[in-house]
């Protein structure tokens, strides 16, 4: 079954009823009366309380596809979201990894590490960018050795040294103190600094300035809307 009927009109409604947040485990998507859906998830409440003691570089969340390449023990790959792809030079992600010359950049740095960015071009999730090439926007390194992320400030000074792009950073020290999920939903709200005029960016992305991870997103509702 599919849904091809289009949304006319969203409205809020008061209800004291009991309401149900389901989450299912690993990619939250589950069937409900035969149409597809995803969970609706909120972790306001987990990440709020570092709101006043942290500062948080604040990203564009890139619309695309996810694209990792790493080095370790001697061996360069490069993989999809869910796969580790086979060594070809007509695949979009190999293309990519040698346009950069990443596994000599790589294995330069002596250390094994993975680098994670959001691939966008023609063809990708509809193109809503309008891009007539393949970009690759970098949102983290990992460090494998110490299973560890790079904090905000490592990653852009490692994505500068080696000739890669960050995704749209639009803040780098950016305070919430005082912010509700509704606030932060408001901003998430707005125009992409990546597509033509009126393209709508996905939403938000937020990386606390810290060594221990605290990242979360909030995604566009006009964005949801207008898709």
């Amino acid at each position: 079954m599919f849904l091809t009927d289009k949304i006319v009109k969203i409205e809020s409604v008061e209800c004291d009823s009991l309401r149900y947040d389901i989450t299912v485990a690993d990619n939250h998507n589950f069937f409900a009366n035969d149409v597809l859906v995803h969970n609706c998830q909120n972790c306001y409440g987990d990440v709020s309380k570092y709101f006043e003691t942290k500062t948080f570089e604040i990203s564009e969340k890139c619309e695309g596809s996810s694209m990792t390449v790493y080095y370790r023990d001697g061996e360069f790959g490069c993989c999809s979201r869910n796969l580790d792809l086979k060594r070809d030079t007509e695949n979009t992600y190999w293309k990519m990894a040698v346009q950069f010359d990443l596994e000599n950049k790589l294995k330069a740095l002596g250390k094994n590490i993975a680098i994670q960015g959001e691939l966008c071009g023609p063809k990708i999730c509809g193109n809503i960018y309008n891009h007539d090439k393949f970009y690759w926007f970098i949102f983290d390194i990992f460090d494998i050795d110490t299973f560890s992320y790079y904090t905000p400030v490592e990653r852009r000074a490692l994505t500068k040294e080696l000739g890669l792009v960050d995704v749209p950073v639009l803040k780098t020290e950016a305070s919430l103190q005082g912010e509700t999920c509704a606030s932060l939903l408001t901003m998430a709200d707005g125009k992409s600094v990546l597509g033509t005029v009126g393209c709508l960016r996905e939403g938000l992305v937020f990386k606390a300035n810290a060594k221990e991870r605290i990242s979360f997103k909030a995604v566009s509702n006009l964005y949801l809307e207008k898709q």
